[in-house]
């Protein structure tokens, strides 16, 4: 009765004009801004990464100080990649090689760095050679990370990612890990990737993946990325595992090229870099 009673009052109130009634059903709800997480704050939450230059020097990651000329055949390599990939709206990128010790993980991180130079761009380095991880080696990151736990869901970007500046995040691997094809192929996987570009927001990404003839690590994750660069290594990577290498890797990704490393022949029209 009380209610009816009520609502009776309100609609006469309503009806004689009252200024001073304000009826708060009729009212709509009146909601703030919607707050988002800052991208700025969410980079500035990972832990910041200072390498030693002289670990670097001695792992051939050169691009940070540009001390050695040859930093300039990566940021001919970053500007080419960074065309093709803004002509094609595509933002990860996956190295890879036929075999073992043909020097993926380090142009992996030379590219990186060289990506980061460019203050504008954010990037992400991600070890996902989960069998055989070289990158944390390679870089001088001791905090014993880990990209299972990352990539399994178990823990997020501030507790696996290191970062370098302000515009470079690492995600590295101290231990191998076992059953590794089986992560990467797994949904949750694409799932914490898909996460970590939406907090960070990076404008590249880049996968140093395992060989793609050593296990099918490879052909389980190249799905998740847009374009892929097989690197070979001079003298030893034969015609036929390249071209192997090529048709799959063209089958699974859209193929950039291919990069020939540890290669002696030089040139006399690059003498003045002192290559």
């Amino acid at each position: 009765m009380e209610r009816i009673r009520d609502a009776i009052q309100k609609a006469r109130r309503a009806r004689e004009g009252d200024d001073d009634f304000v009826d708060e059903a009729a009212v709509p709800e009146r909601r703030g801004p919607k707050v988002r997480l800052g991208v700025d704050d969410a980079w500035a939450n990972i832990l910041e990464f200072v390498p030693d230059p002289r670990h670097l020097r001695r792992h051939r990651v050169i691009t940070m100080t540009c001390d050695d000329p040859a930093y300039t055949h990566f940021d001919i390599m970053r500007t080419k990649i960074l065309a093709a990939m803004k002509q094609n709206g595509w933002k990860s990128l996956a190295l890879t090689s036929p075999n073992p010790h043909c020097g993926k993980t380090m142009v992996s991180a030379n590219l990186a760095f060289s990506f980061a130079r460019q203050s504008e761009l954010k990037t992400i380095l991600i070890d996902v050679d989960l069998r055989r991880p070289q990158m944390a080696k390679t870089l001088g990151i001791q905090q014993g990370p880990s990209m299972s736990a990352f990539l399994s869901g178990t823990d997020d970007v501030t507790g696996q990612f290191v970062r370098f500046e302000n515009n470079l995040a690492i995600g590295a691997s101290s231990n191998p890990q076992r059953q590794s094809a089986e992560l990467l192929a797994n949904s949750q996987t694409r799932k914490s990737i898909d996460l970590l570009c939406k907090t960070l927001e990076p404008d590249i990404v880049i996968y140093d993946l395992p060989p793609i003839m050593a296990s099918d690590d490879t052909l389980a994750f190249l799905p998740n990325v847009d374009c892929s660069l097989l690197i070979v290594e001079a003298e030893r990577s034969t015609f036929r595992e390249v071209d192997q290498t090529e048709q799959i890797m063209a089958e699974k990704s859209n193929l950039l090229g291919v990069v020939l490393n540890k290669c002696r022949f030089t040139t006399d029209n690059y003498g003045y870099y002192d290559y």
